[in-house]
């Protein structure tokens, strides 16, 4: 047997198995042998049947079956020769097997591209001492006195403190010649005048001040830069106003007894429980922008073509979701691009992090498992009813595996330290 293996490109090779013909003819032969010994053909006797039937009633299942098993015994064994890891298991074009000829095995393999991990040490930014100031736990007091505020409905114009409801729709200049404005799209609100914003940043809340509900009204401002529709970010627009509703607030004193009555805590413990749960959100989004950074280092000390099929079938899920979410063939355009750059990031990452973790020895542990299985089964059943449900699904202890491993692989990279907690 004789193989070769042609790079088309770094995910696709062609791998080209060659058996001898001799040993096909007597692999055949042994074959055809061995059906005659046992086989009834009428007209013959017994045993008796002359090679030419053999060969014209029963060749071509012969020759198939020697096919299979051919390919069962060859192609495995090349592919972990050459060290190559299939994205899937490769299809077969129609083989023929030819008397005499030898039989020549040729597929195309898409495969995972071979690489050597580069310079993948070092490269998370360092952690910074995490800090909550005052007026983040004043505001977040502030949130709870809002929270159980008495409203009643009033009859008159707004005023700072009160909570006002309603509508508005976004308009823009059309046809720079006339003076008519487009409607771009309409939202519903539900703001406390002084305490929250229409936009971020941009103030427009202030012009709501002395309003009253009895007809729309016009306001004009900027949007904020970071406004969803990228074509408006930072925009001259109008809003042509309607308020349904205007309440009066009373707004109870934060203080020993409303801790006690919400809580059952001294507003000390309030205000410490308070600053933990600052600290933690503050942990996870500085984490996020370590890891992103860290990543993208990664991707750019280690370059790395990435199978089409990966990116294919992970674009064909994604369209199968805008289905259910009936987004338009219009907003898919923008969408796809933006998704697949997402998708060959994610896939990227993922090559990266298990080579990380195959060089650093990282691997899944028992208590590794369980306690994923302890996280998901506080949001959906029992942990044990979730262990069962994995360990009898290969598919899904696969999938369980890997996300712990590159979660680890995560880890060793940010080398975590605990970051210095300040109070301001």
């Amino acid at each position: 047997m004789e193989t070769e293996y042609r790079s088309l490109s770094p995910t696709v090779t062609q791998l080209t198995i060659t058996i001898p013909a001799d040993e096909i003819q007597k692999r055949l032969s042994k074959r055809y042998k061995e059906l005659k010994k046992d086989l009834q053909i009428p007209g013959f006797r017994k045993g008796k049947a002359p090679l030419s039937v053999l060969k014209r009633r029963f060749g071509k299942a012969l020759k198939t079956e020697l096919t299979d098993e051919i390919l069962q015994e060859t192609v495995p064994g090349a592919l972990e020769e050459s060290a190559l890891v299939p994205v899937k298991m490769p299809e077969f074009s129609e083989l023929c097997m030819t008397e005499g000829k030898p039989f020549v095995i040729a597929l195309e393999v898409e495969h995972y591209a071979q690489f050597e991990l580069q310079d993948f040490k070092g490269l998370a930014p360092s952690a910074e001492p995490v800090v909550v100031t005052d007026k983040e736990i004043q505001d977040s007091l502030r949130a709870i006195q809002l929270k159980e505020a008495e409203a009643t409905e009033v009859e008159r114009a707004t005023r700072v403190g009160d909570r006002v409801s309603g509508g508005f729709k976004l308009l823009v200049r059309g046809d720079p010649r006339t003076e008519e404005k487009q409607e771009k799209h309409s939202e519903s609100f539900a703001i406390i005048l002084g305490e929250d914003e229409l936009f971020p940043a941009s103030r427009m809340d202030r012009l709501l001040v002395g309003k009253t509900a009895e007809e729309p009204f016009h306001i004009e401002g900027e949007l904020p830069l970071a406004y969803p529709d990228e074509a408006l970010c930072g925009k001259h627009v109008e809003l042509e106003v309607k308020l349904e509703m205007i309440e009066e607030l009373q707004i109870p004193e934060m203080n020993e007894e409303l801790a006690q009555k919400l809580f059952q805590k001294t507003l000390e413990e309030l205000r410490s429980e308070i600053v933990s749960r600052i600290e933690a959100a503050k942990l996870q989004e500085q984490r996020a922008r370590r890891i992103d950074v860290m990543l993208e280092r990664l991707r750019e000390n280690n370059p790395l073509s990435l199978p089409e099929t990966l990116v294919k079938e992970q674009l064909e899920e994604q369209e199968k979701e805008w289905d259910r979410q009936e987004v338009l063939d219009t907003e898919r355009v923008d969408l796809r691009e933006k998704e697949r750059d997402s998708i060959i990031k994610r896939l990227h990452n993922s090559l990266l992090l298990e080579e990380v973790a195959k060089i650093e020895g990282i691997e899944a542990t028992d208590e590794d498992y369980q306690r994923e299985f302890d996280r998901i089964g506080r949001l959906l059943a029992s942990p044990d009813v979730v262990r069962n449900v994995y360990s009898s699904n290969k598919e899904m202890m696969a999938r369980l595996e890997r996300s712990i491993v590159i979660e680890k692989a995560i880890d060793s990279l940010l080398n975590l330290q605990k970051p210095l907690i300040l109070e301001v």
